[in-house]
């Protein structure tokens, strides 16, 4: 993919880094004539680094041929009207409309304050978030570090693959519209709600600055230690009667005036005196010390100096010290991108201006990908095949997964009896909190008690047919329920799982407790925000807010490299991480600030019902209602606006365990045999054309039928093939699955009329790609797959066979990888899987001659699992699959896990894998059942739970 990036803006320069963090090409068109130190350039290394630059002569025509060039290939165009210069704006009429063009403004392209090149600090000051960023008895505060421009990035990034994920199915670019406007008013969401909903007294109570306080709990606060500032945040009662016993104070638990939380927060100055006095005679370190013991969240306020010095940060490779900087020793973030199979790149290497520039003119010649499946809706929603499974509180997971929803995908979200803590937040309309209800639109809810065995079944049936999982719950929280990522993978291994913690999974701190504030203090954000001397959060719950768009861009990557490997993977998020990036034009000695630091704030800070009733507000539509069979309720825009597939808000956050009975039957067990009709329009059922489908009991036989062809596999049929491992591994019933083709011919490999037609990258990834793709597919599968093999395997057949678990061959079936006669190499993994089979000399044997081996001797160096007599082997698969009837399935998925993922890593490393799939399996409800049947010398009756 590659990425132009014109945009002046820092959002520009940070959008642009995290493409590239993800695997993007991303070339930057630098002015030639001196920029003047103002917005991204002020940071020219950290915003260049990982990164191609070009620096075009416009008047020069050559050099403007390149450019429109490379505009015309470009996959990606990220640029900002309101800044940059009108010469390079004016080039976008070279790009294409497979092309992604996002612009990044402070207004967006429509309403009165349109065009208008305001500043991050300006646009704060017209959100509301100046306005509730301070003491309560001081001014408003503006943090020098463009937080606004930072949370538009990631925004703008997940637009980007939003928008890329939609043309891979319409064949379609479009435009977007991202503004700085639109990200701030979503992030006050919390305020509005208090202003939308029916006040508890009939007055509407206008959201005031709070400082570092909550409204809700006390004590909540930053408190001065001998040698530095310390964050206490006690959500409970519990906490603060453990803070109590700490302070040598356990008498003030029951004291009247602190009773509960809402005493505390009546008498907080009285609560912050008693804490501050405590605090006060004790370090930092100590505090924090004694604090995590009682599982109480706290941290230190964290310096940003050269860069924020804090463990966990340096622990997570946050601190990357850049090469190739002019400036002496810079310092860089790493990406925040933990994951586990396409991790982000940490963007370390600066270019010298123009360095790249033989480079760019050779890729602006590159052929472009595949975009388009045939016979999908230009305008369909670009994820609306996307099952979502969210279990999450509060902001960050419900937030991300609402984004999802409101573009197409199904999230059911899966509360606790009784609900998540938000629901009971005031204001409350019809029994229902109004922000639970903003937070959580357009998705379906169950309720599931995961104590109980019965439950986590249903829950371990939704994660079977999900693509993603999206949690914000402690680290390890899910782990004690057996649904660690290991366990889940065995049994749906293109599920990507996102967990989004304080402090992340892998991390110092794995057990400590993080609220929004500890993550703020403790990634350096505090710091660069002081109010008499005191370090303040954001008014908005920016840890919050940074962590629910990190996740959507994350999972869209995700759902990207699962399109062209087959594969999920697990996403560990840390909120930390991620605010500690946005830090970043504070690094290396500098004050954070850009084009700020010049242009003073010319307009007053807007309340928030000031915001409400602003005439840019209503253009944008930022704010509507929404309707259910319970009436009329307040909703607020998804600020990702692309223009060819808008988000859609069309309901309310739903009631507590509304659609249990639709998803689950009237005893609580799934509906329907096939998890894709538990969630209508998941996956349609494809019609075969080259390939019959025949059922033997417990087994699922897919068998290829093109006796013309003799079995060749054209990209259909490698399509089909794929739709029909999906279904099998899918059904409950299926417990094995068999690949087999005629008595003559298993397969004759890839169908050379399509083949010998790959002359460009684009061709090579929809043809081979698919293949490889398929083969990824059939590893991954949770269901054991027989090769039943007559006749001749030549190539891609061999290549297909390799990628089951077991070859069943036929006395007189023979084997060849022929590419070598026509002057290519095997396409579909042969060169690698092969050598595993066989050894490296027996491979090369085979590979270099593409001669024919006989089932003999292909048995004899372990090429096919076992050789039976000819025309048996697929009696013998079929019987091998009633022999797995009889065994555990979670077992033969967990030891089929086992052994490709474990057999990637060293001899400790997969037994440390192994061991965790254990434990997970030591909780399911059939290994009760085979001990118990062990026990009582009976036949076992395996569920798959």
């Amino acid at each position: 993919m590659i990425v132009v990036e014109l945009g002046q803006r820092v959002a520009a320069g940070a959008c642009g880094s995290l493409l590239a963090q993800l695997g993007a090409t991303v070339v930057v068109v630098e002015p030639s004539a001196p920029h003047g130190g103002v917005d991204k350039w002020r940071n020219r290394a950290q915003f260049l680094a990982g990164k191609m630059s070009l620096v075009p002569a416009l008047d020069d025509a050559e050099d403007r041929g390149l450019l429109e060039s490379l505009l015309a290939r470009a996959d990606v165009v990220v640029h900002s009207s309101d800044r940059d210069l009108g010469t390079l704006t004016g080039l976008l009429s070279s790009v294409d409309d497979k092309a992604v063009v996002c612009d990044i403004t402070a207004f967006g392209h429509e309403g009165p304050l349109s065009g208008r090149g305001g500043s991050d600090a300006e646009v704060q000051a017209m959100t509301g978030i100046l306005y509730t960023t301070g003491l309560a008895d001081g001014p408003p505060v503006s943090h020098s570090t463009p937080i606004l421009e930072y949370l538009t990035a990631v925004q703008a990034a997940g637009a980007v693959l939003l928008a890329l994920h939609g043309r891979r199915t319409s064949g379609h670019g479009q435009s977007i519209d991202m503004a700085l406007y639109d990200c701030g008013f979503a992030a006050m969401s919390s305020f509005f709600s208090r202003l939308l909903g029916p006040p508890a007294d009939g007055v509407p109570q206008e959201p005031s600055r709070l400082g570092n306080l909550h409204p809700l709990s006390a004590p909540w606060n930053v408190y001065c230690a001998r040698d530095g500032w310390v964050l206490i945040c006690t959500g409970s009662n519990g906490q603060w009667g453990r803070l109590c016993e700490l302070m040598g104070r356990p008498e003030l638990e029951q004291d009247p005036r602190f009773i509960d939380s809402a005493n505390r927060v009546v008498h907080v100055v009285h609560v912050d005196g008693i804490v501050q006095e405590w605090v006060g005679g004790q370090t930092v370190a100590h505090c924090v010390e004694v604090l995590g013991r009682a599982s109480i969240p706290a941290g230190p306020i964290v310096q940003v100096e050269r860069f924020p010095n804090e463990d966990n940060l340096i622990y997570r490779g946050m601190v990357q010290r850049l090469t190739g900087a002019h400036d002496g020793e810079e310092y860089g973030p790493g990406s925040p991108f933990r994951m586990s199979r396409s991790p982000g790149k940490h963007l370390i290497h600066v270019p010298a201006p123009d360095a790249d520039r033989s480079c760019i003119a050779a890729l602006a010649h590159v052929g472009r990908g595949p975009c388009r499946k045939s016979g999908v809706r230009a305008n369909a929603q670009p994820l609306a095949d996307l099952v979502v499974v969210e279990i999450g509180h509060y902001t960050t997971a419900p937030v991300g997964a609402r984004c999802l929803g409101a573009f197409g995908a199904d999230v059911i979200k899966v509360e606790p009896p009784g609900g998540e803590a938000a629901r009971g937040w005031n204001p409350i309309q019809q029994g229902q909190s109004v922000f639970y209800t903003i937070s959580n639109s357009d998705k379906r809810c169950v309720v599931l008690d995961l104590s109980k065995d019965s439950d986590l079944a249903r829950v371990r049936s939704l994660l079977t047919a999900a693509d993603v999982l999206i949690e914000n719950l402690k680290p390890g929280s899910l782990l004690k329920y057996g649904l660690s990522y290991d366990a889940i993978s065995a049994i749906n291994p293109r599920l990507i799982y996102c967990a989004i913690s304080g402090f992340g999974a892998d991390s110092l701190y794995e057990r400590r407790a993080a609220f929004d504030t500890v993550v703020q203090g403790m990634s350096g954000l505090m710091s660069l925000a002081v109010s008499q001397g005191m370090p303040l959060k954001t008014g908005i719950s920016y840890a919050d807010v940074m962590g629910a768009a990190s996740a959507v861009a994350a999972i869209l990557a995700a759902l990207e490299y699962r399109q062209r490997r087959g594969m999920g993977q697990h996403i560990d998020l840390s909120m930390q991480d991620i605010v500690a990036w946005s830090t970043q034009m504070a690094w290396n000695g500098r004050t954070g600030s850009t084009a700020d630091a010049q242009e003073p704030i010319r307009i007053p800070a807007r309340t928030p019902a000031q915001v409400l009733a602003c005439a840019h507000t209503e253009a944008r539509r930022l704010y509507f209602t929404v309707n259910d069979h319970r009436g009329t309720w307040p909703a607020l825009a998804v600020p990702l606006r692309l223009l060819g597939t808008p988000p859609a808000v069309l309901r309310p956050g739903p009631e507590l365990g509304q659609h249990n009975d639709i998803i689950f039957g009237s005893l609580g067990a799934p509906k329907h045999k096939h998890a894709s009709t538990i969630f209508p329009g998941t996956r349609k059922t494809m019609s075969y054309e080259n390939l019959q489908i025949t059922h033997d009991g417990p087994a699922f036989i897919i068998t290829v039928h093109r006796p013309r062809k003799r079995n060749a596999l054209s990209m259909q049929t490698i399509d089909e093939i794929s739709d029909a491992v999906r279904r099998a591994d899918e059904d409950p019933a299926v417990r094995g699955i068999i690949l087999t083709g005629g008595p003559e011919f298993f397969s004759a490999g890839a169908d050379l009329n399509e083949a010998l037609g790959v002359e460009s990258v684009a061709d090579g990834d929809a043809f081979f790609g698919r293949a490889n793709r398929l083969c990824a597919l059939m590893e991954a599968s949770s269901k054991p797959i027989i090769a039943a093999i007559e006749g001749f395997c030549i190539t891609g057949g061999i290549e297909l066979a390799m990628a089951c678990d077991i070859r069943v061959g036929g006395k007189g079936s023979s084997y060849a990888i022929t590419s070598s006669r026509i002057g290519t190499v095997a396409g579909f993994g042969g060169t690698q899987r092969l050598p595993r089979l066989v050894g490296n000399a027996d491979a090369l044997d085979i590979l270099f001659s593409a001669e024919a081996i006989d089932a003999e001797h292909a048995y004899r160096i372990g090429l096919i699992t076992r050789l039976v007599e000819k025309g048996a082997a697929l009696d013998e698969a079929k019987r091998m699959v009633r022999v797995y009837e009889k065994r555990g399935p979670i077992s033969l998925a967990f030891a089929k896990r086992a052994v490709y993922r474990g057999t990637q890593m060293d001899l400790y490393s997969g037994i440390d894998f192994e061991y965790s799939l254990v434990t997970s399996i030591y909780s399911t409800a059939d290994k009760r059942e085979g001990v118990s049947a062990f026990l009582e010398k009976r036949e076992a009756n395996f569920t798959g739970r």
